[in-house]
Order: structure tokens, then C-alpha cells, then sequence
């Protein structure tokens, strides 16, 4: 590091025959411009070839002078998903035996490791733990580690371990920390419970939010109600006995803003709720359970400040915390979906995001998109809707002009998909939804590509990033991308709902997003070329 930091070819010595009022000195020479810069190439926690990338870029970029090292270091050191990285700082931290790489400790410590292991550890802000480990720590090396550092990432501000608890999770409880996300998977439960209370019992006064996945005991639960600087609680299973005693605990705070629950239970009774349960600041709702249950809890709510509600009545977790729940027993009733909906948009007038997952609801055949969303069509403040299970509802170019038109500023839009080509809209459709709804980032719906407009070289400004499209079928991917790529420009993302990799759908809704890539790519380079003659033309005159 010391080489590094003497380099002479600093931004400071290169800057002498620069304009120091140029607005290109004044970001080279600010720390925050220099992170926020560096921050676009901040690691993704994935398996794939882009964080490696990213971390190669940071890498050399902060061996480039002394005015990049500290921001670039900041953030290539900002996410780790081991705890192997930052104790390989400490030379003797080694492998020692097994077919799984195990590490231990090998020799003493000398003050010169420890300075170099908290110039590094402290810039780390959050650890995912996701993989399964190709390594573990020997206990007599965190017994040692524990002699020397209670906590390893002194600044850390979230964790998120998706696998098996193991007690190096321990080293995590920071006291900057704001964020814990466990699934409690041990194989022994008293195990778990102890490991989980003792975190638990250890989290700082700063944690804002905690998500307990998996199987949870009636000992780690208790300890929630008693972290009162929660706002947000994430416990997915509540199959156990006192959870209406946790909610009501829950709902008495006076902080809690996001509450992630499931309502199931093992048979098919309906839940009751006492009319006043509290959540008096209570502005996310992510639930599920049965449709009388929800009902139920959402008339025994007190606030009336919710904005965002997802609910999901299908075994498959489609609202991102982990929930699962058994087939009912009996046949579900007919399902009054606008009823519903018009419940809830009464109820909380100013929801602005809804997400409903409602598979296979016993429903009217009859029933039209139009009388579906007929509840919100004065609900102008509606920013993102999404409606998944209504499997045969027909879906019209006129249809999409009125859904435009009725939510204006929607920026994330999913309509039920339908199984028959003739029932789904056309590119003239999306035209026009894209025309009336200009913030539109995110939309799902079927698609007929059959019948296509005569394509124009005129390109749209809209902003939509990602499209589902389902099983829709596709004939030309060529002329559709062609089509796509002048309605949506900046598109990055085609996905397809219920298709395998090898369906034919799938295939070439792929093909088409590859082509609208290279399109994009195209005018990346081009603009690029543009720019560079102009600044010729400007050099010259």
C-alpha cells in the first residue's frame, strides 16, 4: 500500500497545468463525485462474469493515482458474501486440513496484520451470504478471533444470510448495523434457537430492519417485540402458536412501517382479528393467507397511511419473503376480485403500488379486464398495479388505451395474462399505452405479434426497462424487435412467464432481446462517434 500511496503521478502534481476552476479538476479533486462515480460499478452479489468486471475496474482504478485509491477502494471493498477475503489480510490465517478447505490461525499476531486488516475491513457496509461453503473456519480460530475483534466489519449496515446459520454469523452484530436477513435452516432446532437468540439479544440500538425466513421458535420470537426501533419486520412464518400474541405486540409499536406476514395455517379456518390490532404507522403491507383472513386483518388495521400492499393466496412466494403455505382442503369460493380491490382502495385512498397473486380463482368466465380494474379507474395516484392468476381474461388494444389513460402515472404495469392469441393486445397497443403512460418502467402482458403496423424510423424517448410477455407466441423476431426497439429504445430486459428454456417462446423472445441489444449498441456507438466529430470540429475552428 505504501507504493501506492507514493506514486508521484497524482491528480494534485497532474492538475498543475489544468484550469483548477474547470469542472473537471473540481470532480477529480471531490471525494463524493469520485464515490458517487465509482459507485455505478459497485459489485452485484451474483455468480456471473459482471462482478468480476466490476471489481477489476475498481481494482485498477484505485492503483491509477492517490486521488482514485481511497473512493475506489471504498467501494470495491463495500459488499462481501465471506468472511475469508478480510481474514486472508491476516498472514496467518491458512488452510490446515480436509477435503473442504478448513482455516485456521497458524501463528501469532503482530500489529502490523492488524493495521492492515482494519484499514480494509472497515469500509465493508454489507454482507450476503448466499452460497453454499466450499470452506469453513475452524472453531479455534473465531476463539482466537473473538480475543482480538469482537465485530469485523466495524462500520457494516447489512446482512443477509440466506443459508445455515453458523456461529461466525456472531462477528456480523455491528454496531453501525441497520439491516439483518437470516433463515433459520439448522438441522437441530436447539441449535438454531440458541444461535439465534444470542444475535438476536446482541443487535445495536441502530437496526431498522429484520427478516427472521425459515422455521422460527417461540424463544427468538419473543425477542422481537422487544426491538421497538424496528420499522421494518419481515417473519413469513407464523404456522405457530402465539403469533396472534406477536402481532398484537407488533401493532402497538409506534415506528413499524413495513410488516411482511403469512396468514396460513394448516387448515382452512378463517382468522379473526379484534377490531383495533394497532399499526398505527404501519405504510407497506406484504401478506398472505387466505382471502377472509386478509380481509379480516386489513379491517383491524388503525393506519391510514398505507401506500404499497401485496398479497399473495398461492403456494409459490411471489412477494420476495420466503412464504409458503399448504394446499387448501376445501374448494375456494368464487372470488369477488373487484369487490376486493374496491375494499382495499377504500380503505387506504392513498395506495399508489398493489401486487396480487390470486392463482387459480374459481372466476367468472365472463368477467372483462375493464370490470376487473373498474375500482381504480378515478385512482390517478396508482403508480404500479400487478394482477397475476386470472388466466382467462381478454385483453384489447382498447383495453390498454383505457387502462393509459385511467392510470397516467403508472410506472409498473401487470396485466393477467391469457392463454388465447386472439384475446391479447397488439403492437398498436402498446403504442398507445406508451404514449399515455410516459413513466412506464415495468409492464407484463400477452402479446399478438401477428398483426404488425408499418414500421417507422422514428424512435420514442419512453423509459421502459423491463417486459414480460409471458408464453406469447412470435412469428417474425426480426420485424418485432424492429417494432419494440422504435416504441421502447432504452428496453434492457424480455422475459417470459411459465415457458421453458427450450420452448420455442422462449427462444425467440430471447432472439429478440439480442437484437435489441445490438441495436442499442449500434446507437451507443454511433452517438459516440457523433460526439467525437463535433469536438474535432471544435478543435480545429
Amino acid at each position: 500500500m505504501a507504493s501506492i500511496s507514493s506514486r508521484p503521478h497524482s491528480i494534485a502534481s497532474a492538475g498543475k497545468s489544468m484550469d483548477t476552476t474547470s469542472a473537471r479538476m473540481m470532480a477529480l479533486v471531490n471525494q463524493d463525485i469520485l464515490q458517487l462515480i465509482f459507485s455505478y460499478f459497485r459489485a452485484v452479489v451474483d455468480p456471473g462474469n459482471t462482478t468480476k468486471l466490476n471489481k477489476l475496474v475498481l481494482f485498477r482504478a484505485a492503483l491509477t493515482c492517490k486521488a482514485f485509491m481511497e473512493p475506489a477502494l471504498d467501494v470495491l471493498w463495500w459488499s462481501m458474501t465471506s468472511l475469508i477475503p478480510v481474514l486472508k489480510l491476516l498472514r496467518n490465517f491458512q488452510v490446515v486440513e480436509g477435503t473442504i478447505e478448513t482455516y485456521a490461525f497458524c501463528d501469532n499476531f503482530s500489529d502490523q496484520d492488524w493495521t492492515r486488516f482494519d484499514y480494509y475491513s472497515k469500509r465493508v457496509r454489507d454482507f450476503h451470504y448466499h452460497a453454499a461453503p466450499t470452506h469453513q473456519i475452524s472453531a479455534t480460530a473465531l476463539i482466537r478471533l473473538a480475543q482480538h475483534r469482537r465485530i469485523i466489519y466495524p462500520h457494516l449496515q447489512k446482512v443477509v444470510w440466506s443459508t445455515a446459520l453458523s456461529p461466525s454469523a456472531i462477528f456480523l452484530m455491528a454496531p453501525t448495523l441497520e439491516s439483518l436477513d437470516v433463515q433459520n435452516s439448522l438441522d437441530d432446532p436447539d441449535i438454531m434457537t440458541t444461535l439465534v437468540s444470542t444475535i438476536l439479544s446482541s443487535l445495536p440500538q441502530s437496526l431498522t430492519s429484520i427478516a427472521l425466513r425459515g422455521s422460527v421458535s417461540a424463544a427468538c420470537r419473543a425477542l422481537v417485540p422487544k426491538m421497538t426501533s424496528l420499522s421494518t419486520v419481515i417473519i413469513p412464518d407464523l404456522n405457530v402458536s402465539g403469533s396472534s400474541e406477536l402481532l398484537h405486540q407488533l401493532g402497538a409499536w409506534g415506528s413499524l412501517e413495513n410488516l411482511h406476514i403469512s396468514l396460513w395455517r394448516s387448515t382452512t379456518e378463517r382468522l379473526t382479528f379484534p377490531n383495533n390490532i394497532g399499526f398505527p404507522t404501519l405504510r407497506v403491507l406484504c401478506i398472505s393467507g387466505q382471502l377472509g383472513s386478509i380481509r379480516n386483518f386489513v379491517a383491524a388495521v388503525t393506519s391510514n397511511q398505507v401506500v404499497s400492499i401485496s398479497v399473495s393466496s398461492d403456494c409459490i412466494d411471489t412477494t420476495g419473503v420466503g412464504i409458503r403455505r399448504p394446499k387448501p382442503k376445501l374448494p375456494q369460493r368464487q372470488l369477488d376480485f373487484p369487490g376486493f380491490l374496491c375494499s382495499l382502495t377504500t380503505r387506504w385512498p392513498h395506495l399508489s403500488r398493489l401486487d396480487f397473486d390470486l392463482s387459480n380463482p374459481s372466476q367468472n368466465p365472463g368477467i372483462s379486464l375493464h370490470t376487473l380494474l373498474n375500482p381504480i379507474q378515478n385512482r390517478s395516484l396508482i403508480e404500479s398495479i400487478f394482477i397475476r392468476g386470472f388466466s382467462r381474461i381478454p385483453c384489447s388494444d382498447q383495453d390498454l388505451t383505457d387502462i393509459g389513460s385511467t392510470l397516467p402515472k403508472a410506472q409498473a404495469l401487470g396485466i393477467p395474462f391469457s392463454p388465447y392469441q386472439n384475446n391479447s393486445p397488439t403492437i398498436f397497443g402498446l403504442q398507445s399505452l406508451a404514449q399515455l403512460c410516459p413513466d412506464l418502467t415495468s409492464l407484463q402482458l400477452s402479446i399478438d405479434t401477428r398483426e404488425l403496423p408499418t414500421l417507422t424510423n422514428k424512435l420514442l424517448t419512453h423509459g421502459l426497462k423491463t417486459l414480460s410477455v409471458g408464453n406469447s407466441p412470435i412469428e417474425d423476431e426480426f420485424l418485432v424487435a424492429a417494432h419494440l426497439d422504435c416504441l421502447f429504445p432504452y428496453l434492457e430486459k424480455i422475459s417470459g412467464i411459465d415457458s421453458t428454456p427450450n420452448a420455442a417462446e422462449h427462444r425467440g423472445w430471447k432472439l429478440v432481446e439480442k437484437i435489441l441489444h445490438s441495436c442499442q449498441e449500434a446507437r451507443r456507438i454511433g452517438e459516440c462517434r457523433r460526439v467525437r466529430q463535433i469536438n474535432c470540429g471544435a478543435t480545429v475552428n
